[in-house]
């Protein structure tokens, strides 16, 4: 356990230390799904400030879950332009890097960011290129 003598406060050599405890206590939420990220512990003889950011742990989902058809693995890595994926992957079910995935139904060319749109049980999404595996 570290502690830290009031006279001293935080010096280089205990932040070492400091960080390391945090990442140890914030390691138990990666049970529940959790992964979490420490940034850059900023400090003084009496106060540390940090940014911790957490984020769901992000696993692929097996294609029983759309129950549609097969998932497409890996689209977005196939040497296709946007128009030639979409033209090959048209009324197809594909995956999501973060979600469950949905049926590839329309193209928008001039929207650079967003271009695919996905539809899943009747609500449609705007997706990006890189969030299609």
């Amino acid at each position: 356990m570290l502690t830290i003598d009031e006279n001293i406060g935080f010096t280089p050599n205990n932040i070492k230390e400091v960080r390391v405890e945090i990442t140890k206590a914030l390691e138990t939420l990666k049970v529940l799904g959790i992964n979490v990220e420490v940034g850059t512990l900023r400090y003084n003889k009496n106060e540390i400030s940090t940014k911790v950011t957490f984020k769901p742990i992000r696993t692929k989902v097996p294609s029983t879950t759309i129950g549609v058809a097969k998932i497409i693995s890996r689209i977005g890595r196939l040497p296709l332009s946007d128009r030639e994926l979409f033209d090959k992957y048209k009324d197809t079910v594909i995956g999501l890097e973060n979600d469950e995935g949905g049926i590839l139904v329309d193209f928008k060319s001039r929207n650079s960011k967003y271009p695919f749109i996905i539809d899943r049980k009747g609500i449609k999404y705007k997706v990006a290129r890189s969030d299609i595996y």
